[in-house]
């Protein structure tokens, strides 16, 4: 339990792990918050904006102390201070073919030395941000490469989640058959198609040039050894309805076993390797939401509880973070959803 704090629960996706504290951005409001991993111990940090407003920022990554915000609905990139509580707005701009979008703008983001790219949900874009000089570009347009390997237009994200490794970014692409490998050094890209599945993906992950990656659509997670072809398909879960998109939210490396992390799901499937195969892993309740990782350590949060799971080889602990003052969670004001349960609702019914 959170000490000192009472009230309603927290969630949130938008998060990231420094000097053993959770900084994390509330679901519904446009405060920062933290808490101890050791001891749940739940700060206010400071107030970012005076409007509240839901789901205002997707990703976060903290750099000698400085928290980078990338907005989902918010209009700016946000860089703070965390000792001298200083607020930066940082814009951006899109190349001329594409408008400006309200909503859901970027997803993950990745850090490469002194700079962070962001991957483009509303576009098929990456974006750059060099944090020495404050300077943002687009690092990469995917859009007319992309046409081809397009097969559900009724998706409406491009990316969700990559990874880097080495000096490469890999990029799953939430509409199609295609993995995008990006070359961090000298900015030139090669479109990988997969021709096994028609899924498209959400996730990636690369282990010693193994990749991983998981379905947008179905249940399904896909595997190659350091080649870009003759994926292996493992089925998971018990719901594999094709007309449901994001089944999983996140593929990570914990405690030395491959974990694929349930998106709005109880539960997360751990790979067994003696038995090739995927196991369910019930985490105790929650419908789960977004997942983030440290050094070492998995850090999942519940929508629906304020449920928060530390998973790692140094800890693991279970915390339920609350707040005063939020008495209707999860209002959905882009979708016209005035509920959690409304919104909730129509993600897994998928209409």
């Amino acid at each position: 339990m959170v000490i000192g704090i009472d009230g309603t629960f927290c969630s949130f996706e938008c998060a990231a792990i420094f000097n053993e504290r959770c900084y994390f951005v509330d679901f519904d409001d446009s405060v920062l918050y933290s808490f101890g991993l050791l001891d749940g111990d739940l700060r206010v940090e400071l107030s970012i904006f005076e409007r509240k407003g839901t789901r205002m920022f997707s990703s976060m990554i903290i750099m000698d102390g400085i928290v980078y915000l990338f907005p989902f609905n918010a209009e700016n990139i946000y860089r703070i201070d965390l000792e001298t509580k200083e607020i930066q707005t940082i814009a951006f701009k899109l190349p001329n073919t594409y408008e400006k979008s309200v909503y859901a703008k970027f997803f993950g983001a990745y850090r490469y030395g002194n700079k962070i790219y962001v991957l483009g949900a509303a576009w098929p874009i990456v974006l750059e941000y060099n944090t020495l000089i404050d300077d943002v570009n687009v690092f990469s347009d995917l859009g007319k490469d992309l046409l081809k390997y397009t097969l559900d237009i009724e998706e409406k994200s491009f990316f969700c989640k990559g990874c880097i490794e080495g000096k490469k970014l890999y990029v799953p692409y939430c509409k199609g058959n295609a993995l995008i490998e990006i070359f961090l050094e000298d900015q030139k890209y090669v479109i990988h198609e997969i021709s096994e599945t028609t899924d498209g993906f959400s996730c990636a992950f690369a282990d010693n040039g193994n990749l991983w990656m998981t379905s947008r659509r179905g249940g399904r997670v896909y595997y190659s050894e350091c080649k870009f072809h003759d994926y292996k398909r493992y089925d998971i879960g018990t719901n594999r309805d094709e007309r449901i998109g994001c089944r999983f939210i996140d593929i990570v490396k914990i405690n030395h076993k491959i974990v694929v992390t349930g998106f709005l799901s109880p539960c997360s499937y751990e790979f067994l390797e003696e038995e090739d195969r995927f196991a369910r892993v019930d985490l105790g309740g929650g419908i789960m939401w977004t997942t983030i990782t440290g050094d070492g350590e998995l850090l999942m949060c519940s929508l629906d509880s304020g449920k928060v799971l530390l998973l790692g080889e140094k800890k693991e602990n279970s915390f339920r973070l609350k707040k005063y003052g939020r008495k209707d969670p999860g209002l959905m004001k882009e979708n016209s959803l005035d509920t959690l349960n409304d919104y909730l609702k129509d993600l897994i019914v998928g209409v």
